[in-house]
């Protein structure tokens, strides 16, 4: 609960003071990371480490990569953090944004991300898997506070849902 807080708090104030970039960032080639920090995790009598903390970096297309047209907010990702068995989490995948509405300077979002995983936890085996991952993002100028929902997959872990920033460079 304490963790929750923190990133609550650290919430507000990314927030409250972020600097002045322009509202289109999601459409334009652009590089951005990723701060992962808190989990909820669907059966919570289990006590996992709900502070998953990490980094990550995505690369946003803009509208083509390789020479192929992608629609706009199509970007692929590499994410790393320690997981809720207090083990290393590893992803790689490709995903698209989807902006679907904006007021002020608040721009939503939501969108999936197709990914590899591999969990590393000490006394259990390693785990890989491949799933969709779904998520919402609320984004001011270039910042973005974001939470996805990793679904379970062969009945490997309980659902979970995580929160983290995205920092966007232009």
């Amino acid at each position: 609960m304490r963790t929750a807080l923190l990133f609550s708090c650290f919430a507000a104030a990314l927030f409250a003071f972020t600097a002045t970039a322009t509202a289109d960032v999601i459409g334009d080639r652009h590089w951005a990371v990723n701060i992962f920090g808190a989990s909820l995790h669907q059966n919570r009598s289990r006590h996992y480490n709900e502070a998953n903390l990490g980094l990550g970096v995505q690369y946003y297309f803009g509208d083509s990569v390789l020479g192929l047209r992608v629609p706009r907010g199509c970007f692929g990702a590499l994410d790393g953090m320690r997981d809720s068995l207090r083990g290393l989490a590893l992803s790689a995948g490709i995903g698209c944004e989807h902006e679907v509405f904006g007021f002020w300077d608040y721009h939503f979002s939501v969108g999936a991300e197709l990914a590899r995983i591999r969990y590393g936890a000490p006394n259990h085996p390693t785990m890989y898997g491949t799933t969709v991952i779904p998520g919402v993002s609320i984004r001011k100028k270039r910042w973005a506070l974001n939470v996805d929902m990793l679904v379970p997959w062969s009945g490997q872990h309980d659902g979970v849902l995580f929160a983290f920033f995205t920092r966007h460079f232009k």
